[in-house]
């Protein structure tokens, strides 16, 4: 439901108050989809709700390897938008993207370095792992995927 109210950008704060107060008593039940569309949903609001934030954050650590490349860096993207740095979580973050990375899209990449960067979190695997998939899709990446992956590397 979150998701969906910020996909529509209705950003009523008793709303997102009531989803985040239902979402605590509901954390255990969310899949690792569902996570990483909460954490999303509330940073696309700009909605920093800490509580809940660290408790999606251990959720999710409990969960990372049920998440998909977009699970992983829509929930990296979330962290950094909120600037709510939870290294553990982020730590697995970068483990988890390394595994799947000959899955991630240009789209995820940049998105999940973004993240990494607006943090100021340098996490070298990483970043050279993410070098050698940037390589392999070099044909695929838009323009925005060029320049927010070139922005990450620069900021580092």
């Amino acid at each position: 439901m979150a998701w969906a109210f910020a996909k529509l950008a209705f950003g009523d704060r008793r709303l997102f108050d009531c989803i985040a107060t239902a979402s605590v008593a509901l954390i255990a039940e969310f899949s690792a989809q569902g996570l990483a569309n909460l954490a999303w949903s509330f940073a696309a609001m700009e909605y920093n709700d800490e509580p809940l934030l660290e408790l999606v954050s251990a959720a999710s650590w409990e969960r990372v390897q049920q998440f998909t490349p977009q699970n992983l860096s829509s929930l990296a993207w979330a962290v950094a938008k909120l600037q709510c740095p939870h290294m553990p979580l982020l730590d697995c973050i970068a483990e988890q993207s390394i595994a799947q990375l000959i899955n991630f899209q240009p789209q995820h990449l940049a998105n999940t370095v973004w993240a990494f960067a607006s943090l100021g979190v340098q996490n070298q695997q990483l970043f050279a792992a993410v070098t050698e998939q940037c390589l392999a899709l070099m044909n695929a990446f838009e323009a925005q995927d060029f320049a927010t992956t070139a922005w990450s590397f620069a900021s580092l």
